[in-house]
C-alpha cells in the first residue's frame, strides 16, 4: 500500500477521487502531459533551483525510489548540524515528505542544541491554504524525527520573500485532512468522481469523464453540488435523465431541497437532455448592441498581458485592434491606444475580474483611462441570468462550448499563452487566438445580451 505523501495533501483540495486514482490505479491509464503545462511545472523547477542554488545547501543523493535510504541519509545530514537541506526525506510508517528545505533554528531537540524548521518553495506570489497545510503535514513528520515539532514552517514565494506562519492552529485542520487520506487509501471506491473545474487540469479526467457519462452522472447539470447530488440520490433521482423527469414537490419533500431550486436544476437537466441553453426572459434594460468587446490573454506568473484586443461590431464586419505587449512597460501604451480608437461613452464587455484588476493595479489615473471603470460591463454576470445552460460553468470556454456550441480550443487554450509565444517567438498565435476568443464573446453577445424585450 502507498505512502500518503505532501503531493496527496495538495490534490485533496482539488479532488478527492484524484487522491484515490493516485494511490491506487494504474498510471498509464493518466492523460499525456500538455506542452503547456510541462512548460509551467518547468517554470517552478527552474524556480526552486534558483532559490537552492543561492542557499547552496546540499541534498541527500539516494537511487531513484529508494527512499529509506533517503531518510537514513536526511538523518545523518541533520545529526551533523548542516544549516540547511534541500529535498530531504522525512519517513514515519506509512508517511512520505520530501519538502524542499529544512533549515537549522535555536531550540533544542534530539541533535542536540538546535533543531530545524520545513520550508517549501512555490512559485505563486501568495500563500494557499493546500501550500500551507503541505508544510504542516511535512512538519509534523519532522516533528516526529527531532522529537520537537517545529512552532513556524515558511514558504518562499515567487519573488524570493518569505512567509513564515504558527502550525500550532493548523493541527484541527490537518487531523481531519489526513484522516480523509487514510480513509480514501482504505476504501479508495467510497469515493466517487464529481465534475467540476479541476477535471481540466487533472490527468485522470478521461477515465472519469468516460465513467461519469456513462452514468449520466447529475454533476453535469449546471448547479448541481456533491451536497445537492447526494439529496438527490435520498429522493431517487440518480441521473440526468431521472432529474429531467422528476415531479418537483414530491422530490423536494423527499430530498429536503427547496422546490424552487429543484425547478431551476430540473430545467438545467433538460437543458443537457436537449443540448440546448434554456433562454430565461430578460426585462427591458440597456441596449448593448453597439457594445465593444474587450479581452486579454496573459502569462500570470511574469503577471504580464502577453495580447490585448478590441471588437467592435461594425455593419458588415466587426472591427478588430490588438497589440502584443513586449514588455510591462508597453503595457500602459498599448492599453491607452485601443481606448483611443474608441468613442468615449461606447460601452465595453470584458469576461470575469482580470481586466478591472489589471487596470486598478497598473492603468488608474492614466489620461485615456479616465471614467474607464464605468463603461465596463461583465459578460460574465450578464450571462448568469441570461439562459440555462446544458453544462456546469466554470468560465469563457464553458460558455463558448456549453452556450455556443463551439470548440473554446480550436485556436489553442488560453492557459497555453505564455507556452506559445516563448515557443515561436512571435505574436502570430496571440492574435490568432485572442481574435478568436473576441469572437466568441461577441457571439455570446450577440445571442445572449442583445436587446431586452418587454
Amino acid at each position: 500500500m502507498k505512502r500518503i505523501t505532501g503531493t496527496n495533501i495538495y490534490s485533496m483540495f482539488k479532488c478527492p477521487r484524484m487522491v484515490a486514482l493516485d494511490l491506487h490505479a494504474d498510471r498509464s491509464l493518466r492523460r499525456e502531459v500538455r506542452a503547456e503545462e510541462e512548460f509551467l511545472l518547468q517554470r517552478g523547477r527552474d524556480h526552486e533551483a534558483r532559490i537552492v542554488a543561492e542557499l547552496g545547501w546540499p541534498e541527500p543523493e539516494y537511487p531513484t525510489a529508494q527512499f529509506e535510504q533517503g531518510a537514513e541519509l536526511s538523518l545523518q545530514m541533520m545529526q551533523s548540524g548542516m544549516e540547511g537541506i534541500s529535498q530531504a526525506v522525512l519517513i514515519d510508517a506509512d508517511y512520505l515528505g520530501i519538502p524542499d528545505l529544512l533549515r537549522r533554528q535555536e531550540g533544542s531537540s534530539v541533535f542536540g542544541d538546535y533543531q530545524y524548521e520545513v520550508g517549501d518553495i512555490k512559485s505563486s506570489s501568495r500563500p494557499r491554504s493546500d501550500q500551507v497545510l503541505q508544510v504542516a503535514f511535512y512538519s509534523r513528520l519532522l516533528g516526529k524525527l527531532q522529537a520537537k515539532v517545529p512552532e513556524y514552517g515558511y514558504l518562499v514565494l515567487k519573488d524570493g520573500s518569505e512567509e513564515r506562519f504558527a502550525l500550532g492552529e493548523l493541527d484541527p485542520v490537518l487531523d481531519e485532512l489526513i484522516e480523509d487520506l487514510c480513509a480514501l487509501r482504505e476504501n479508495p471506491d467510497e469515493v466517487e468522481p464529481f465534475f467540476s473545474r479541476a477535471c481540466d487540469s487533472c490527468l485522470w479526467s478521461d477515465l472519469c469523464l468516460q465513467e461519469m457519462r456513462a452514468a449520466g452522472d447529475l454533476s453535469f447539470v449546471h448547479g448541481v453540488t456533491r451536497g445537492i447530488r447526494r439529496s438527490l440520490r435520498v429522493a431517487g433521482i440518480d441521473s440526468v435523465t431521472n432529474l429531467s423527469r422528476a415531479k418537483v414537490e414530491p422530490a423536494a419533500r423527499a430530498s429536503g431541497l427547496e422546490a424552487t431550486l429543484l425547478r431551476r436544476l430540473k430545467k438545467a437537466a433538460q437543458a443537457r437532455m436537449s443540448g440546448e441553453p434554456v433562454l430565461e426572459k430578460r426585462g427591458k434594460g440597456e441596449s448593448l448592441g453597439s457594445a465593444a468587446v474587450l479581452h486579454f490573454l496573459t502569462d500570470p506568473y511574469a503577471e504580464r498581458v502577453l495580447f490585448m484586443g478590441l471588437l467592435r461590431p461594425r455593419e458588415n464586419e466587426a472591427e478588430f485592434l490588438a497589440h502584443c505587449p513586449q514588455s510591462v512597460e508597453e503595457e500602459l501604451p498599448a492599453f491607452e491606444d485601443l481606448l483611443a480608437q474608441l468613442p468615449s461613452r461606447l460601452r465595453i464587455l470584458h469576461y470575469g475580474s482580470g481586466i478591472p484588476r489589471w487596470h486598478e493595479n497598473r492603468a488608474h489615473g492614466s489620461v485615456a483611462s479616465v471614467g474607464f471603470e464605468r463603461r465596463l460591463i461583465d459578460m460574465a454576470r450578464q450571462l448568469r441570468g441570461a439562459a440555462v445552460f446544458p453544462a456546469p460553468i466554470f468560465g469563457l470556454d464553458e460558455h463558448v462550448s456549453a452556450g455556443l456550441s463551439r470548440d473554446p480550443h480550436r485556436k489553442g487554450r488560453a492557459s497555453a499563452a505564455a507556452y506559445a509565444v516563448t515557443d515561436a517567438q512571435d505574436g502570430d498565435w496571440l492574435m490568432s487566438k485572442g481574435r478568436s476568443d473576441l469572437e466568441d464573446l461577441l457571439a455570446l453577445k450577440e445571442r445572449y445580451l442583445g436587446d431586452e424585450e418587454d
